[in-house]
């Protein structure tokens, strides 16, 4: 008889009833081992992609405070550019006007001598952050008008100092002082990041 075998008085019995040569029977996955198995992997796929996401939010953020950290050094360059071509005069209404977070002049865009011309301009910092400024090509010397524009948002704070000589002040105006202040310093931080602070100094080439 096929799967019974003698051996002596003892009768051995072969349990397994699989053809000769067969390979071992393998058991398949059960509807719930299946389902088990699906939700790992989609528990591990969303916490790769979330990982991901935060790497390229971290990356962008990242990227746009330097991009932003570039722009401040660039303001910094033009306000100093601008303040040391300050101009004033005692007649005529031309003054520069300055507290700690607002500054306004006339700058000459050339040498006066050959023909530069004057403009007005102005620097502040909005509640909201933004940092506006205005040229004005056709001076009126009130600092009231002109058509303001954003240099850059986000901007955590602003701060303008006067140097006389000897000090460091917080506000300046020729029209009490009767004299321009030998240096300018501006200093900048971003909103997300206040304790990183951009410093720009400018000697006031008219200052007597």
């Amino acid at each position: 008889m096929r799967g019974q075998s003698f051996q002596g008085r003892f009768l051995t019995v072969r349990t397994d009833c699989r053809p000769a040569g067969k390979r071992p029977w393998v058991r398949g996955l059960s509807l719930v081992e299946v389902m088990v198995a699906a939700a790992l992997v989609a528990i591990i796929f969303t916490g790769a992609l979330m990982l991901f996401r935060s790497a390229t939010s971290s990356w962008s953020k990242g990227e746009d405070q330097v991009e932003r950290a570039q722009h401040i050094r660039l303001i910094g360059e033009r306000i100093g550019t601008q303040i040391s071509s300050a101009y004033w005069k005692r007649e005529g209404g031309i003054h520069l006007k300055g507290s700690a977070d607002a500054l306004f002049f006339v700058s000459s865009s050339g040498d006066l001598v050959f023909g530069g011309d004057l403009v007005e301009v102005g620097y502040w910092l909005e509640p909201n952050g933004d940092l506006l400024t205005y040229v004005e090509s056709n001076p009126d010397f009130d600092f009231e008008t002109g058509n303001p524009e954003s240099l850059l948002k986000a901007i955590g704070s602003l701060s303008f100092s006067y140097y006389d000589g000897e000090a460091w002040l917080e506000e300046w105006d020729t029209e009490i002082k009767h004299a321009m202040p030998r240096a300018v310093r501006v200093r900048v931080s971003l909103e997300d990041s206040p304790e990183e602070v951009f410093e720009t100094m400018a000697f006031v080439n008219t200052a007597r």
